[in-house]
């Protein structure tokens, strides 16, 4: 089973899921083009943690602006399922 924790509230995470709004600008220090995330919605990649980071594995999911919890619920799935099998996760949508 895999525990979720809101990214503010946890010391180490196997994994952060970080929400992307469809089209705005990726982070400029993750090669996203080649690993062929687009930023379009549904889109998902899981890259390893820059050294200082609270988790082995990073993974930008695309999301609506305007995403309701349902689309939010999947946006957290896709996530888990790029990660692999991590035990314990957390999200940030902010």
């Amino acid at each position: 089973m895999v525990t979720v924790l809101m990214s503010t509230s946890c010391p180490a995470v196997d994994a952060v899921i970080l929400a992307l709004p469809v089209g705005s600008d990726l982070p400029k220090h993750v090669p996203f083009e080649a690993l062929g995330f687009t930023n379009k919605l549904g889109s998902a990649v899981a890259v390893p943690s820059e050294p200082d980071a609270k988790s082995a594995v990073t993974v930008y999911v695309s999301v609506d602006v305007a995403a309701d919890a349902e689309a939010q619920r999947r946006a957290v799935a896709k996530g888990l399922r790029a990660a692999g099998r991590p035990t314990t996760v957390a999200i940030d949508f902010g």
